[in-house]
């Protein structure tokens, strides 16, 4: 499940409320932000310095663009993203947002399914998308598109899809549940062994899968993209994760980030008991139990896991998330 479905369907955002656990985290980072051919020469071109080369810099060159769109009554540019609930959207609107570009006024948002981005650039659907790999280099291979942002440099080890269940199923299976974790975690520890990345990219590569060149696919398991047509590929550190650095353990401080953003951007309420519901919904202590061959239970363990347990959480902004002071850190972005 992409990490924002289980915290909407345990809060009970937009259906019925439903117990879910996450006990076990499949990758972190993995996505990124890329824009058309005509969106990024106009980019350059409203660039200052000239050559942007960061996050922040590719921000401001599209907050010129959009002011100019507005003074001139033209429409709005639109970006497509995975889906409400996703961490493609809120890492979009977190990035424009402080690069000071308001997501819900001065530009479009769109759902589109991943497979269907590069098309609907193609199309003019779409002026940039954020998505994860390998749609980004499939955009660069086709000629459309330009790749300006990498979830990395905006959220470092960002969680991105999570197993998810049913609470209840769990609780009726809980040794399978436990055979689940520990048959994912030997395939991931395989996974992001190198000297399995081509055998990899070849079975992902299958039409019944993602249906793509598998050389895309293994520039971006080795973390090795092309931002534009004809550019020698990057390495970009930790682009992808998928056992190393407990990238497999699940974080409630990092779920409590995407819950901030589902308040922020007026998906859900502030509500009491919020917090409480995402610490029995994002599981470490299940993950550690199953591999450590303990039982475990649905209900969260006592003492209780605290928030901040394990870490902050930093931004390209500058901008730090304390999950022990929610509201702290919302009042100011609200405000903006």
């Amino acid at each position: 499940m992409l990490a924002g479905m289980p915290i909407a369907a345990a809060l009970g955002i937009n259906q019925i409320p439903m117990p879910m656990l996450v006990p076990f985290c499949l990758n972190r980072n993995g996505n990124a932000i890329s824009v058309s051919g005509e969106l990024y020469d106009e980019m350059i071109r409203h660039a200052d310095p000239p050559g942007p080369d960061t996050a922040s810099a590719w921000g401001a060159a599209l907050c010129r663009i959009v002011a100019a769109r507005k003074s001139t009554c033209r429409s709005p540019l639109t970006f497509g993203m995975v889906f409400p609930f996703s961490c493609h959207n809120y890492e979009l609107r977190y990035w424009m947002a402080a690069c000071g570009i308001d997501p819900d006024i001065d530009v479009r948002l769109v759902v589109v399914p991943p497979p269907l981005m590069v098309d609907s650039l193609r199309d003019r659907h779409i002026d940039g998308f954020c998505v994860g790999e390998p749609w980004n280099s499939l955009g660069v291979e086709s000629g459309l598109s330009r790749i300006i942002v990498t979830k990395p440099e905006l959220w470092r080890n960002g969680t991105e899809k999570v197993l998810g269940v049913p609470a209840a199923w769990a609780a009726r299976n809980a040794e399978v549940l436990s055979l689940l974790i520990r048959a994912l975690d030997q395939a991931a520890a395989w996974a992001e062994e190198p000297a399995h990345r081509a055998e990899l990219a070849s079975l992902l590569a299958r039409p019944e899968y993602l249906g793509v060149p598998a050389h895309l696919i293994a520039s971006a398991l080795s973390g090795e993209l092309a931002a534009a047509p004809g550019q020698e590929a990057s390495r970009i550190p930790d682009f992808l994760l998928l056992h190393r650095d407990r990238a497999n353990c699940p974080s409630p401080d990092q779920a409590l980030w995407i819950y901030s953003q589902m308040v922020r951007w007026r998906q859900w309420p502030r509500l009491p008991g919020d917090d409480a519901t995402i610490a029995a919904t994002f599981r470490p202590d299940i993950y550690h139990a199953a591999l450590a061959g303990k039982g475990w239970s649905v209900h969260v363990p006592h003492p209780q896991w605290q928030p901040g347990a394990m870490g902050g959480e930093a931004f390209f902004d500058g901008r730090s998330f304390d999950p022990t002071d929610i509201d702290g850190y919302l009042a100011p972005l609200v405000r903006e």
